[in-house]
């Protein structure tokens, strides 16, 4: 039975239930949102949560316990009116079970709570953060580490949660975060101007295939596709293709080094910069690849600077003209990328990236020497280029995917960009099997085809 001081603390509790009883609206409230509150725990445990006073006979407890079965944990308060403690239903049968002297010992009305309470709670404003959360819990004693603990609102108690409850909601953060990086990784590679991916119904992998049919019967048609596909949530590849002149066709393939939120943080860098400066372009009357050469600076430049310091890029630019049909490749340390020629495959690793002092990756020096390497192309040449995801693949023994496989694909596959993608993914798969994939993946194939009639 509850005392007459339990049930008019009960009635204060009442009210300042009803103070917090309308979640504020804004991010910071996170614990708060992962909370048993006191009108749930009423509803689970059928008692209307009166906290003890310390200061009360342990067996009024006792009493609570023994009376409703599904109450598991109280807090307690101090005469100021404080949380100074909490007991727990495990721990007074703990008690009693021991032997009949503590039985009759805790059951003496002179016992008072406190001599069994366990002291210094966990108390968290509603306010804090789950990181808050999560590093207060670890920091208990491992024997009470994973108690439940206290949650107050403006200083009242508010209700209980647990580390299942600040786990799950973690969990749940990190699942919302990742799946809004990914939505905006696939804004960056959309194809469709206005296009948008809907919440909840973003794909797995973006593809494309385009032709750019040639304008004068002097001009070469263009076919070309690409796949990406993240390992999981948002990645670290990015590829993309610009209109960069009625002759000439930009493509872009970046492989960050590292996974995850950290690695889309660059690619983000990487294709905002990009697309930014290239729908904002001035016209100045230089030549193409002057004008490539000056993007890669800039895009080097801001990539250095918004970059942690250990971050950076591997990757290709690939100016094709399909007047002149000359493929210019800026080659940032990749050394993925081959032309199949009448069903042979030739990997083109030559770079003009860089100097004896500097490393040719994206991002790693500011001042990155940016020079192309020029190939002579021919009707019928197909370009292919891929992420380390797909190069660097092993199978159950070990083995890697490696550069013969993908060369392989490329000279027994007709060349339509489509296609090799197709394959080359198919090819991939079976040879992986059952070995987990480890690495986000994409490729980009290009085809050049003679001027249309």
């Amino acid at each position: 039975m509850q005392n007459t001081a339990m049930a008019e603390r009960s009635h204060s509790l009442e009210s300042s239930e009803k103070h917090g009883s309308t979640l504020p609206i804004f991010s910071a409230f996170e614990v708060g949102r992962k909370v048993l509150t006191v009108q749930r725990l009423k509803e689970l445990s059928g008692y209307d949560y009166a906290l003890p006073l310390e200061d009360d006979p342990a067996v009024q407890v006792y009493e609570l316990y023994r009376n409703f079965p599904d109450l598991q944990y109280l807090p307690v308060m101090d005469s100021r009116g404080q949380i100074s403690g909490y007991t727990l239903r495990n721990q007074f049968l703990a008690i009693l079970s021991k032997n009949h002297y503590s039985r009759e010992l805790m059951l003496r009305p002179d016992v008072k709570l406190k001599s069994m309470m366990r002291t210094g709670p966990v108390i968290l404003d509603a306010h804090a953060t789950l990181s808050e959360a999560s590093s207060a819990l670890m920091a208990r004693p491992e024997e009470s580490r994973f108690d439940p603990f206290v949650v107050t609102m403006e200083d009242r108690f508010y209700g209980i949660s647990t580390v299942d409850l600040v786990l799950r909601g973690m969990n749940s953060f990190l699942r919302r975060d990742n799946e809004a990086c990914l939505e905006a990784q696939h804004a960056l590679l959309q194809w469709q101007p206005g296009e948008r991916w809907e919440p909840g119904n973003i794909p797995s992998a973006s593809v494309q295939k385009y032709t750019r049919t040639a304008e004068s019967r002097e001009i070469a048609t263009l076919d070309f596709s690409r796949y990406v596909s993240p390992l999981s949530g948002p990645g670290g590849d990015f590829s993309q293709s610009y209109d960069f002149s009625n002759q000439s066709q930009l493509f872009m393939l970046f492989d960050v080094c590292g996974k995850g939120l950290k690695a889309s943080s660059m690619v983000s860098i990487i294709g905002t910069t990009l697309h930014s400066a290239l729908r904002y372009e001035i016209a100045t009357g230089e030549s193409d690849n002057t004008r490539v050469r000056k993007l890669l600076e800039k895009l080097n430049a801001i990539t250095y600077e918004l970059s942690p310091a250990e971050m950076y890029a591997t990757g290709i630019a690939l100016l094709v003209n399909r007047k002149r049909k000359i493929a210019s490749v800026y080659d940032f340390g990749h050394g993925m990328l081959w032309i199949a020629r009448n069903h042979r495959a030739h990997r083109l690793e030559k770079s003009g990236i860089g100097n004896s002092d500097q490393a040719p990756f994206l991002g790693m020096h500011s001042d990155l020497l940016i020079q192309p390497v020029h190939y002579r192309l021919q009707d019928g040449d197909l370009l292919f280029s891929c992420s380390d995801g797909i190069l660097e693949q092993r199978d159950g023994s070990g083995e890697m995917f490696g550069s013969h496989r993908i060369e392989e694909i490329l000279s027994r596959t007709r060349p339509e960009p489509e296609r090799i993608n197709r394959e080359m993914l198919q090819y991939w798969e079976s040879f992986r099997e059952d070995a987990r994939a480890t690495d986000d993946l994409s490729m980009m194939s290009i085809f050049l085809g003679p001027a249309r009639a």
